[in-house]
Protein backbone atom coordinates (compact mmCIF):
# COMPACT_ATOMS: atom_id res chain seq x y z
CA UNK A 1 0.00 0.00 0.00
CA UNK A 2 1.17 3.54 -0.61
CA UNK A 3 0.06 6.58 1.35
CA UNK A 4 0.71 10.07 0.03
CA UNK A 5 1.84 12.63 2.59
CA UNK A 6 2.14 16.24 1.49
CA UNK A 7 2.73 15.09 -2.09
CA UNK A 8 5.44 12.69 -0.94
CA UNK A 9 4.98 8.92 -1.25
CA UNK A 10 5.42 6.74 1.85
CA UNK A 11 5.36 3.01 1.14
CA UNK A 12 3.97 0.54 3.68
CA UNK A 13 2.34 -2.86 4.08
CA UNK A 14 -0.17 -4.24 6.56
CA UNK A 15 -0.55 -7.93 7.41
CA UNK A 16 -2.17 -9.98 10.18
CA UNK A 17 -4.74 -9.31 12.87
CA UNK A 18 -4.58 -8.42 16.53
CA UNK A 19 -2.72 -5.79 18.54
CA UNK A 20 -1.11 -3.13 16.35
CA UNK A 21 2.64 -3.44 15.85
CA UNK A 22 4.62 -0.98 13.72
CA UNK A 23 8.04 -2.04 12.40
CA UNK A 24 10.59 0.65 11.58
CA UNK A 25 13.81 -0.28 9.80
CA UNK A 26 17.20 1.35 10.22
CA UNK A 27 19.40 3.73 8.23
CA UNK A 28 20.03 2.65 4.60
CA UNK A 29 17.58 -0.25 4.95
CA UNK A 30 13.95 -0.72 3.95
CA UNK A 31 10.91 -2.55 5.27
CA UNK A 32 12.04 -5.80 3.64
CA UNK A 33 14.37 -6.47 6.59
CA UNK A 34 11.24 -7.58 8.44
CA UNK A 35 10.05 -10.04 5.78
CA UNK A 36 11.54 -13.17 7.47
CA UNK A 37 9.66 -12.28 10.67
CA UNK A 38 6.27 -11.29 9.25
CA UNK A 39 4.69 -14.75 9.09
CA UNK A 40 5.24 -15.38 12.80
CA UNK A 41 4.50 -11.84 13.93
CA UNK A 42 1.27 -11.73 11.91
CA UNK A 43 -0.04 -14.68 13.94
CA UNK A 44 -0.10 -12.40 16.98
CA UNK A 45 -0.31 -8.84 15.64
CA UNK A 46 -1.63 -6.57 12.96
CA UNK A 47 1.77 -5.63 11.57
CA UNK A 48 2.47 -2.36 9.77
CA UNK A 49 5.91 -2.16 8.16
CA UNK A 50 6.96 1.13 6.63
CA UNK A 51 9.67 2.37 4.28
CA UNK A 52 10.89 5.42 6.20
CA UNK A 53 11.35 8.68 4.24
CA UNK A 54 14.23 8.49 1.79
CA UNK A 55 14.40 4.70 1.98
CA UNK A 56 12.97 1.86 -0.09
CA UNK A 57 10.10 3.21 -2.16
CA UNK A 58 9.44 6.21 0.08
CA UNK A 59 10.59 9.71 -0.89
CA UNK A 60 12.38 12.14 1.37
CA UNK A 61 9.95 14.55 3.01
CA UNK A 62 9.90 17.96 1.37
CA UNK A 63 9.59 19.99 4.57
CA UNK A 64 12.31 18.23 6.60
CA UNK A 65 13.64 14.85 7.64
CA UNK A 66 14.35 15.06 11.36
CA UNK A 67 13.37 12.13 13.57
CA UNK A 68 10.29 14.15 14.58
CA UNK A 69 9.42 14.81 10.93
CA UNK A 70 9.65 11.08 10.27
CA UNK A 71 7.52 10.37 13.33
CA UNK A 72 4.80 12.63 11.91
CA UNK A 73 5.01 10.76 8.60
CA UNK A 74 4.60 7.45 10.43
CA UNK A 75 1.67 8.94 12.33
CA UNK A 76 -0.04 9.77 9.05
CA UNK A 77 0.34 6.16 7.92
CA UNK A 78 -1.12 4.83 11.16
CA UNK A 79 -4.00 7.29 10.97
CA UNK A 80 -4.69 6.11 7.43
CA UNK A 81 -4.87 2.58 8.85
CA UNK A 82 -7.26 3.69 11.59
CA UNK A 83 -4.73 3.01 14.33
CA UNK A 84 -4.80 4.99 17.58
CA UNK A 85 -2.79 2.64 19.83
CA UNK A 86 0.41 0.93 18.74
CA UNK A 87 3.61 -0.82 19.78
CA UNK A 88 6.86 -0.15 17.93
CA UNK A 89 9.89 -2.23 17.10
CA UNK A 90 12.65 -0.07 15.67
CA UNK A 91 16.02 -1.14 14.33
CA UNK A 92 18.79 1.44 14.87
CA UNK A 93 17.46 4.68 13.29
CA UNK A 94 13.97 3.18 13.37
CA UNK A 95 14.27 3.16 17.15
CA UNK A 96 15.06 6.87 17.15
CA UNK A 97 11.92 7.52 15.10
CA UNK A 98 9.86 5.39 17.50
CA UNK A 99 11.14 7.43 20.44
CA UNK A 100 10.35 10.69 18.64
CA UNK A 101 6.85 9.30 18.07
CA UNK A 102 6.53 8.45 21.77
CA UNK A 103 7.45 12.00 22.72
CA UNK A 104 5.16 13.58 20.12
CA UNK A 105 2.16 11.25 20.52
CA UNK A 106 2.57 9.83 24.05
CA UNK A 107 -1.04 8.70 24.49
CA UNK A 108 -0.84 6.44 21.44
CA UNK A 109 2.24 4.37 22.30
CA UNK A 110 1.77 1.05 24.09
CA UNK A 111 5.36 -0.11 23.85
CA UNK A 112 8.76 0.46 22.27
CA UNK A 113 11.35 -2.21 21.59
CA UNK A 114 14.71 -0.76 20.59
CA UNK A 115 16.66 -3.23 18.48
CA UNK A 116 20.34 -2.34 18.10
CA UNK A 117 19.25 1.15 19.09
CA UNK A 118 19.54 3.56 22.01
CA UNK A 119 17.58 6.34 23.71
CA UNK A 120 20.81 8.33 24.03
CA UNK A 121 21.78 11.15 21.70
CA UNK A 122 24.97 11.04 19.67
CA UNK A 123 28.26 11.64 21.46
CA UNK A 124 30.52 14.36 20.08
CA UNK A 125 32.70 11.62 18.61
CA UNK A 126 29.74 10.03 16.87
CA UNK A 127 28.66 13.38 15.46
CA UNK A 128 32.14 13.89 14.01
CA UNK A 129 31.99 10.45 12.41
CA UNK A 130 28.69 11.37 10.78
CA UNK A 131 30.20 14.62 9.45
CA UNK A 132 33.10 12.64 8.01
CA UNK A 133 30.68 10.16 6.43
CA UNK A 134 28.78 13.01 4.77
CA UNK A 135 32.01 14.41 3.38
CA UNK A 136 33.06 11.06 1.92
CA UNK A 137 29.55 10.37 0.59
CA UNK A 138 29.84 13.40 -1.67
CA UNK A 139 32.93 12.01 -3.42
CA UNK A 140 33.05 8.23 -3.02
CA UNK A 141 29.62 6.97 -2.03
CA UNK A 142 29.98 3.37 -3.19
CA UNK A 143 33.24 2.74 -1.31
CA UNK A 144 31.81 4.37 1.81
CA UNK A 145 28.74 2.14 1.74
CA UNK A 146 30.74 -1.01 1.10
CA UNK A 147 33.05 -0.40 4.06
CA UNK A 148 30.30 0.81 6.39
CA UNK A 149 28.02 -2.18 5.77
CA UNK A 150 30.70 -4.81 6.39
CA UNK A 151 31.62 -3.19 9.71
CA UNK A 152 28.04 -3.61 10.95
CA UNK A 153 28.48 -7.39 11.02
CA UNK A 154 30.42 -9.30 13.65
CA UNK A 155 33.63 -10.79 12.27
CA UNK A 156 32.74 -14.38 13.16
CA UNK A 157 29.44 -14.26 11.23
CA UNK A 158 30.71 -12.62 8.04
CA UNK A 159 31.87 -15.76 6.23
CA UNK A 160 28.42 -17.36 6.58
CA UNK A 161 26.54 -14.22 5.64
CA UNK A 162 28.21 -13.20 2.39
CA UNK A 163 24.93 -13.12 0.45
CA UNK A 164 23.17 -11.17 3.19
CA UNK A 165 26.03 -8.67 3.40
CA UNK A 166 25.95 -8.14 -0.36
CA UNK A 167 22.17 -7.67 -0.33
CA UNK A 168 22.53 -5.17 2.52
CA UNK A 169 25.07 -3.26 0.42
CA UNK A 170 22.75 -3.31 -2.59
CA UNK A 171 19.87 -1.96 -0.52
CA UNK A 172 22.06 0.75 0.96
CA UNK A 173 23.36 1.78 -2.48
CA UNK A 174 19.77 2.06 -3.69
CA UNK A 175 19.38 4.84 -1.12
CA UNK A 176 20.30 8.19 -2.65
CA UNK A 177 23.22 10.32 -1.50
CA UNK A 178 20.68 13.02 -0.68
CA UNK A 179 18.86 10.65 1.67
CA UNK A 180 22.14 9.51 3.21
CA UNK A 181 23.16 13.08 3.98
CA UNK A 182 19.72 14.17 5.22
CA UNK A 183 19.41 11.24 7.62
CA UNK A 184 22.98 11.48 8.92
CA UNK A 185 22.38 15.14 9.71
CA UNK A 186 19.07 14.33 11.36
CA UNK A 187 20.52 11.56 13.54
CA UNK A 188 23.35 13.83 14.67
CA UNK A 189 20.81 16.43 15.80
CA UNK A 190 18.36 14.08 17.49
CA UNK A 191 17.21 14.62 21.06
CA UNK A 192 18.41 12.52 23.98
CA UNK A 193 15.39 10.43 24.97
CA UNK A 194 16.96 8.71 27.98
CA UNK A 195 14.71 10.35 30.57
CA UNK A 196 11.61 9.87 28.44
CA UNK A 197 12.39 6.19 28.04
CA UNK A 198 13.12 5.68 31.74
CA UNK A 199 9.96 7.45 32.87
CA UNK A 200 7.55 6.23 30.20
CA UNK A 201 4.72 3.99 31.39
CA UNK A 202 4.51 1.97 28.18
CA UNK A 203 6.24 -1.39 27.78
CA UNK A 204 9.98 -0.98 27.16
CA UNK A 205 12.66 -3.33 25.92
CA UNK A 206 16.14 -3.01 24.44
CA UNK A 207 17.70 -5.84 22.44
CA UNK A 208 21.42 -5.39 21.80
CA UNK A 209 24.25 -7.22 20.10
CA UNK A 210 27.13 -8.23 22.36
CA UNK A 211 29.59 -7.31 19.63
CA UNK A 212 27.87 -4.22 18.22
CA UNK A 213 30.59 -1.77 17.21
CA UNK A 214 28.16 1.18 17.31
CA UNK A 215 26.57 0.61 20.72
CA UNK A 216 28.10 -0.25 24.10
CA UNK A 217 25.83 -3.03 25.39
CA UNK A 218 27.44 -3.01 28.88
CA UNK A 219 26.90 0.72 29.28
CA UNK A 220 23.30 0.61 28.09
CA UNK A 221 22.50 -2.41 30.26
CA UNK A 222 23.87 -0.64 33.33
CA UNK A 223 22.05 2.61 32.55
CA UNK A 224 18.59 1.25 31.71
CA UNK A 225 18.12 -2.22 33.22
CA UNK A 226 17.03 -0.85 36.61
CA UNK A 227 14.59 1.63 35.07
CA UNK A 228 11.69 -0.74 34.40
CA UNK A 229 13.35 -1.52 31.05
CA UNK A 230 14.11 -5.07 30.00
CA UNK A 231 17.57 -5.18 28.40
CA UNK A 232 18.64 -8.29 26.49
CA UNK A 233 22.08 -8.86 24.95
CA UNK A 234 22.29 -11.45 22.17
CA UNK A 235 25.24 -12.93 20.33
CA UNK A 236 25.81 -10.72 17.30
CA UNK A 237 26.61 -7.21 16.17
CA UNK A 238 24.49 -4.36 14.83
CA UNK A 239 22.52 -6.59 12.44
CA UNK A 240 20.83 -9.06 14.77
CA UNK A 241 18.00 -9.68 12.30
CA UNK A 242 20.57 -11.31 10.02
CA UNK A 243 23.19 -12.53 12.50
CA UNK A 244 20.92 -14.07 15.13
CA UNK A 245 17.37 -14.16 13.74
CA UNK A 246 16.14 -17.15 15.76
CA UNK A 247 16.94 -15.72 19.18
CA UNK A 248 15.73 -12.31 18.07
CA UNK A 249 12.41 -13.73 16.92
CA UNK A 250 11.70 -15.09 20.40
CA UNK A 251 12.08 -11.62 21.91
CA UNK A 252 10.01 -9.92 19.22
CA UNK A 253 7.16 -12.36 19.78
CA UNK A 254 7.40 -12.06 23.57
CA UNK A 255 7.24 -8.29 23.31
Amino acid sequence: MTLSIKSEGLNYTVVGNGENLCLLHGFLENKEIWDPFLTNLAKHYRVISIDLPGHGESSLLAAGNTMVDMAHAVHSVLRECGIAKVKFIGHSMGGYVALAYAETFPQEVMGVLLMNSTPEADTLERKELRKHGIKVAKTNYEALISMSVVNLFTQKFRANLEEEIQQTKNTALATSQQSYIACQEAMALRTDYSNLFKQALFKKKIVLGAHDTLLDSSHLTHKFSNQNVEVVVLDGGHMLHLENPNDLMKHLIQF
